[in-house]
This record gives C-alpha cells, sequence and structure tokens, in this order.
C-alpha cells in the first residue's frame, strides 16, 4: 500500500532474505518463483480494496491501475529473488567445493590428531565415527593430459559417484595431483555373522 501511495521503493530485504534462506534450504528457485506468480492474484485483490478506498476512480481505472502495479511489483521481486538465490547457490557451491577439497586432502594425506580445527572438520562431516571402512581409488583418462580439461575431470567424478550411488558407500571425490581421488567409505559390520554381500 505505502509503494502503491507512491512510496520509496527501498531495497527489498525481505525478498533478498527470503531467496538466502531458499537457498540455504536447496528449496527449488522455480517453485519459489511460481509461488510470486500465484502470490500476484492475493496481491492484487489487497490493492483492490486498499484503492477502492482512497482513491477516487472509476472501478475500470482502479482495475488497470492496480493490475499494472501489481505486474511491476511481481517482476521487480522475481528478479531481486532470482538474483540473490543464484548469488547465494554460488557461494555456498564455492564453500562446499572448498570444504570438499580440504576433507580430501586430510584424508589422504593424514592430519595432527592434536589439531582440534581439523578434527572438528572431520567429526561435523562423520569421518570420526567409529567402525568405518576406507578405501582410496584414483583414476584418470588413458591420455593424461586430458585432465587439464575441468569438464572431463568432473566427468570422471560424476561416473565414480554414479558407480557408488546403488550402494551405502559413501564417495568423497575430487582432483588431486592431476588424478581424480575418491575416498570411499562404509560402516563396518557390528559383530557377529554377516550374510555374504556381493559387494
Amino acid at each position: 500500500r505505502r509503494l502503491f501511495a507512491g512510496g520509496g521503493v527501498g531495497d527489498f530485504g525481505f525478498v533478498r532474505g527470503h531467496a538466502q534462506r531458499r537457498a540455504e534450504q536447496r528449496f527449488p528457485l522455480e517453485v519459489t518463483l511460481h509461488a510470486y506468480r500465484c502470490g500476484h492474484r492475493v496481491l492484487s485483490q489487497w490493492l483492490r480494496v486498499a484503492v477502492a478506498a482512497t482513491v477516487p476512480l472509476t472501478p475500470g481505472q482502479r482495475t488497470a491501475i492496480v493490475a499494472d502495479f501489481a505486474i511491476e511489483y511481481t517482476n521487480a521481486i522475481s528478479i531481486i529473488a532470482a538474483s540473490e538465490y543464484v548469488a547465494r547457490t554460488r557461494t555456498l557451491t564455492e564453500a562446499e567445493g572448498d570444504q570438499r577439497t580440504e576433507l580430501l586432502n586430510i584424508l589422504v594425506s593424514g592430519y595432527d590428531e592434536s589439531d582440534g580445527r581439523v578434527a572438528r572438520l572431520l567429526k561435523r562431516a562423520g569421518y570420526l565415527e567409529q567402525r568405518q571402512a576406507y578405501c582410496i581409488a584414483v583414476a584418470q583418462p588413458a591420455n593424461p593430459s586430458e585432465m587439464e580439461n575441468p569438464e572431463r575431470a568432473r566427468r570422471i567424478i560424476d561416473a565414480i559417484a554414479d558407480t557408488m550411488s546403488g550402494t551405502t558407500i559413501r564417495t568423497l571425490a575430487g582432483v588431486r595431483n592431476n588424478v581424480v581421488t575418491a575416498v570411499l567409505s562404509d560402516r563396518r559390520r557390528q559383530s557377529g555373522w554377516t550374510a555374504m554381500q556381493s559387494n
């Protein structure tokens, strides 16, 4: 109503905050934007009531003004939300990539058990749980120079992840020393007899 009455636009901080929270929850952007479009109808109804009470216009004029404003408003918040969502997703993805790389290096290279920061990182990621079995796998194309192509390396990482996707084996993979390196881990049996497994 304030905007419709000519008030200042402001920075739409509530839209930015909402988009950031949805990105952190990995809530689909398409669904968020669809919700904004659905809200367009409710917004128009609210505005029609507000305008009818305050602006001396004909019903047709009021409808046209409200429709134009609601479209502009929905477009503005959709653009802001999409921009903020993408920016937040990029930041989160970069942070996850950095953490994955750090975890991979720690697990492959070893670490000082007295380093509390490393211990917290490993514990948060679930790598200090008891009764874990580990395997390290490395892979590269027949032509090692192909590893210089990030997309080729990504396809190998994805292929390893796809291979393990139907199992309980956890995969942490990345490029290290110009080869795809994967740490594969799974919980060992707790005790007693375990039936033979194909894996």
